[in-house]
């Protein structure tokens, strides 16, 4: 039997759930027995995912889950999971698709929380242990969590009966799509999107595909403008080589200083197709 007043993730074989041993919170692992303790007591369950590579996991494990007032609130009104999402891809994937449905984005480190009988209420990436300037607190958060787990009604009405839906696929004309695509890249000028700027990889081997049917020059002068941007700009490493995940400004110039080989494979894979 499990002592749930206590840390037991130095039971854990993961490496990155080792990194966690230390912290001040009580971090369980997902299993049946927390999951059953948490029922039984009626306490909210705080699941946070991340994975060993994770820059912003380990910035938030140093701020949040170090702090002892947090901790301290966390072990007394909730039952705290630590995930490595290495480890259970499947709640990854079911808690990466709640944090979308509900805010049209998602991330790590991927913290989310559920009623005791396990259905989620509320989920966000990153946030700092105290209030900065567009973000609050997490303290504060948990705080509010607790305040409306006290109403039995708004707890219900906060639970959702969340089932991940199957993919549904809407035709679209072919010319439409990569009319949609050019209109995209002509308004933001350097990209598809107005914020946060990842390598668009999947777009690109389409716009590459859609190249070698049609031959149509455009689409050909879009794959190589956002190769050249992403080059010249902050998402390659200029002294070390490679590529970033990703840059944290819409104009491609600060990079997030974590670089995964899946990314390198990807970006080698169509410069290479590309010949540029």
């Amino acid at each position: 039997m499990l002592n749930f007043q206590r840390n037991n993730l130095d039971h854990s074989t993961s490496p990155y759930l080792q990194q966690h041993k230390d912290n001040p919170i009580y971090w369980q692992e997902w299993n049946e027995e927390t999951l059953e303790y948490a029922k039984k007591n009626h306490k909210i369950i705080f699941v946070s995912i991340g994975y060993a590579a994770c820059h912003w996991c380990h910035v938030m494990a140093k701020d949040s889950f170090s702090n002892l007032e947090i901790a301290n609130f966390l072990n007394q009104y909730f039952v705290s999971i630590k995930v490595d999402k290495e480890q259970r891809p499947d709640i990854d994937s079911y808690c990466m698709s709640f944090i979308q449905q509900i805010s049209g984005q998602g991330g790590w480190p991927l913290n989310v929380f559920f009623s005791s009988d396990i259905k989620p209420i509320f989920a966000l990436t990153y946030l700092p242990s105290t209030s900065q300037p567009g973000l609050p607190s997490f303290l504060n958060l948990i705080h509010q969590l607790k305040e409306m787990s006290n109403d039995k009604e708004q707890m219900k009405k906060l639970s959702i009966d969340y089932k991940i839906p199957p993919a549904r696929f809407q035709s679209i004309k072919e010319q439409d799509l990569f009319n949609s695509f050019k209109e995209s890249f002509i308004s933001y000028t350097s990209s598809f999107s107005e914020s946060m700027q990842f390598p668009p990889h999947n777009t690109l081997l389409l716009l590459l595909h859609y190249y070698e049917l049609k031959k149509d020059k455009e689409i050909l002068t879009i794959i190589k403008s956002i190769l050249d941007i992403m080059a010249k700009r902050g998402l390659h490493d200029h002294l070390q080589g490679g590529f970033y995940r990703y840059c944290v400004d819409s104009n491609w110039t600060i990079p997030h200083f974590e670089k995964m080989l899946y990314d390198q494979a990807l970006l080698l894979w169509i410069l290479t197709i590309t010949k540029v």
